[in-house]
This record gives C-alpha cells, sequence and structure tokens, in this order.
C-alpha cells in the first residue's frame, strides 16, 4: 500500500483494508508519508510492516505548492524501497500518489483507491486526460460512495466504468460489538441528566457548530457533546456564548466513541455544500450512528440523505445546516416522532458493517479483463 495519512493508526480506512485483505490470506507492507512528514517504521497494531517516509520537499516548499515535486520525491523513495521486489498488487490511496500509477515504481497490479473525489485531476481537459490515462494503467478504482462514482461520471472522468468499485467507509464489527459503556464521571456530572446531542467532528466550520448550538439552545431542552477538534477561531465564541449547554470532548481513540454514541439522544451529522468533496461525503459518522441504534440528524447532502430516507432512523433537514432556523424544525421533528426513529434505528443496527463488503474486495482484486 502506499499512502498519505495523518498517521496509520489513526487512518480506520486503511486500517479496515489491510484486515479484509490479511483476512484474504495477503500480507501487506505500506509505504507512507504523514502529514506532520516525520519518518519511521515498524509494524501496525494491526499486523502489517510499514516504512514511513519523510520528504526533503515537503520541508523545502510551502503546505500545497510543487505537489508534482513531493510526489516524484516518494516516488523515488518507492522505487528504492522495492526496486528488487514484486507484489501481486499495489494499493494506491488518493490521487496525492497518483504518480506512482503512472510510472509504476513496483511490478505488480495497481488499485487506485480514492477516498475523496480526483479534484486535482478532474480540474481542467489536460488533466482529465491524466486521470484517463491512470484508469488505463489501473486493475481497479475504488471509490467511497455511489455518489461520487456518479459525479465523477457526469464529469466525464469514468472512461471504463466496469473498472470502478464502491467501497462504503462502513464500520466494522470491532467497532458494532463493543459493549455498551458509561459515559466519564465528570461528563455524566457536567451533562447533569440532561439529554444531548451528539456532534461527531461538529467543531470544524463546515460543520455549523454554532447554528446547531444556536438551534440547541433555542429549542432549551438538550445539551451537546462536540467529539473531534474545534476550529479555534470558533472556540472563543462557543465559550462565550454556549458554555451552558456545550462540552468540548476533543480527540478520544476511535473504540472510545461507542460510549459517546450510545448515550446520546441523537448524533447531528452534516456537510456543507462549499465543494463537491462535501455535497458527496462518504458519511461515516452517519454509519456510526446508526450502527449503534441512534437515531440521526443530517444536512441534505445527497448520500445522508439517500441513507436517512432509506432507512427512516432520522431527519433530512431542508439545507446542509446553514440555517438556525432548519436544524431547530429537524430538532423539533425529531422530538415529535422520536420513538419511531430510535425504533428505526435500532432495526438497521449493525447493517453497515465494513466486513459485509469483504467479497467486494476480493472482485477489486480479480484481474480486469476487456
Amino acid at each position: 500500500m502506499l499512502v498519505r495519512t495523518s498517521g496509520l493508526e489513526y487512518d480506520d480506512r486503511v486500517r479496515k483494508e489491510v484486515l479484509s485483505l490479511m483476512n484474504l490470506g495477503y500480507s501487506i507492507s505500506i509505504l507512507a508519508n504523514y502529514t506532520n512528514n516525520n519518518a519511521e517504521s515498524g509494524k501496525t497494531s494491526y499486523g502489517a510492516d510499514y516504512v514511513v517516509f519523510k520528504l526533503i520537499t515537503r520541508s523545502i516548499f510551502p503546505s500545497a505548492r510543487f505537489l508534482v515535486l513531493k510526489m516524484l520525491e516518494f516516488w523515488i523513495k518507492v522505487v528504492i524501497n522495492t526496486i528488487f521486489k514484486k507484489y501481486s498488487y499495489i494499493w494506491v490511496h488518493e490521487e496525492y500518489m497518483a504518480l506512482n500509477i503512472l510510472f509504476k515504481p513496483v511490478r505488480g497490479k495497481y488499485i487506485f483507491d480514492l477516498h475523496e473525489l480526483p479534484l486535482f485531476l478532474s480540474a481542467n481537459k489536460k488533466r482529465k486526460l491524466l486521470f484517463k490515462q491512470i484508469e488505463r494503467k489501473c486493475n481497479s478504482l475504488v471509490v467511497a460512495n455511489k455518489e461520487r462514482l456518479e459525479f465523477m461520471k457526469q464529469n466525464d472522468l469514468v472512461t471504463n466504468s466496469k473498472k470502478y468499485f464502491v467501497l462504503n467507509n462502513f464500520p466494522d464489527r470491532v467497532f458494532g460489538n463493543i459493549p455498551v459503556q458509561e459515559l466519564p464521571k465528570d461528563i455524566s456530572r457536567k451533562l447533569n441528566m440532561k439529554n444531548y446531542i451528539l456532534m461527531q467532528g461538529g467543531g470544524h466550520k463546515d460543520r455549523y457548530p454554532l447554528e446547531v448550538l444556536s438551534a440547541i439552545k433555542k429549542h432549551g431542552k438538550f445539551k451537546a457533546i462536540i467529539v473531534g477538534p474545534v476550529d479555534e477561531s470558533l472556540l472563543s465564541n462557543i465559550n462565550r456564548d454556549f458554555s451552558d449547554i456545550v462540552l468540548i470532548v476533543g480527540y478520544i481513540k476511535q473504540l472510545e466513541l461507542p460510549a459517546y454514541i450510545d448515550h446520546s439522544w441523537s448524533s447531528m451529522i452534516l456537510y456543507s455544500h462549499d465543494s463537491p468533496n462535501n455535497i458527496f461525503c462518504e458519511p461515516n459518522r452517519l454509519y456510526q450512528a446508526l450502527n449503534r441504534g441512534i437515531p440521526v440528524l443530517g444536512g441534505n447532502n445527497p448520500p445522508t440523505k439517500n441513507i436517512i430516507n432509506d432507512t427512516k432512523a432520522g431527519i433530512v433537514l431542508n439545507t446542509d445546516g446553514s440555517h438556525i432556523e432548519d436544524i431547530y424544525n429537524g430538532i423539533v421533528l425529531m422530538e415529535n416522532n422520536y420513538n419511531n426513529f430510535k425504533i428505526n434505528a435500532l432495526k438497521v443496527k449493525n447493517k453497515f458493517s465494513w466486513e459485509s463488503q469483504e467479497n467486494k474486495i476480493s472482485r477489486i482484486l480479480q484481474p480486469y479483463k476487456n
């Protein structure tokens, strides 16, 4: 696997893919670059050998500049580390690593795993031609949901649809099977017996935290818990205006998250409409809530909307969450029909399981035939 990530222990999609591939009998080596640009090597907690490269070009050039040079340096390091080796498959993550498919530094069949839409490679006609060349060189291409694949088709990126596979970012059984646990005592004490709405990743601007907290405060019956980082630009506003209703937990380990989901009244899942990647975001936080039987309040992004409408386990807002009144009305609608939403959420508990896709992973590995 070739990947750029914040850390292999935090990259849940990579972890799940590695475990599925191991279950299919493959041994895995990972060559990576971390966002902090540190170098290290060893074995992941889930059993894959890895080497993380420090890139000199990333130390010299500013962030988001001279990307081709940075990609070229990574490509050279891959060549050096694999020059006398052959692999069955080279699983390439994200368009940042696309150069490794164009120039194929390692012998084997190539799989291109697009966690996000390839916006750089679709920005103009020349880049689209480059993407189509990459597609030709791939055995398979993987996208995170059907809505993103449809977007790529509509934007003339897909030439051979038979090469494409949808691999949703569902939680795995490890996450789904964690027993219900108590909240930390200091959190329970601060909640003071009040129900709360969970804001997973809700501290980013594109999740509309101020709008959500304003709606919750206007409603008056609930508190809120924010799990994950909070934008510094918003923190002072949140502390000033909403300290009476919000608890900010910050970063927690993936397997500690179910406790916060399980005791929530509902989970709020919003993605702003400021970019195609957000509009067609693969809503892993939505799956996590439904996986634990918790009703959801979601924006009108197509993937989120389709899932909620299909499961009847929550409310779809009229907007992406940018309007306080819309969020407030959504909370009221859920409150008025809460028992039905809760029953429907419990019906789909464990439905969205990563392991249900392992047969698809087998097909991704099958050699492509014209």
